[in-house]
């Protein structure tokens, strides 16, 4: 089996560093997948399903080109959409709402 790395993954970081002979020892607590126009459909699909097999909590969606940002939970096997952002207003959305930021800076 492939293992893929996410853009950037959180939580127990130091298990998600997937190596040919070694598969993650813990699920992180949130990836962001950066889309790009060459990976798109596999990062919406394929990748995304595989952080749900192993137990991602929280899944960010971040599109440069469009300059959005979903952000995503897993419920029972399935990602629950808990948001989007647009634009230039201030971020809030899990599992960091507690700390707001402005999307913006992202595309800056």
């Amino acid at each position: 089996m492939t293992w893929w790395s996410p853009t950037s993954p959180g939580g127990a970081a130091s298990a998600w560093r997937p190596t040919p002979r070694r598969r993650p020892s813990a699920s992180p607590d949130w990836v962001c997948e950066i889309l790009s126009p060459s990976t798109r459909r596999f990062d919406l699909t394929d990748k995304r399903a595989v952080y749900a097999v192993h137990g991602a909590c929280h899944l960010w969606l971040l599109d440069p080109v469009g300059e959005t940002l979903e952000a995503f939970a897993l419920r029972e096997g399935a990602w629950l959409l808990l948001g989007t952002a647009a634009g230039d207003g201030e971020v809030r959305l899990p599992p960091f709402e507690a700390v707001g930021f402005s999307l913006s800076t992202l595309w800056s």
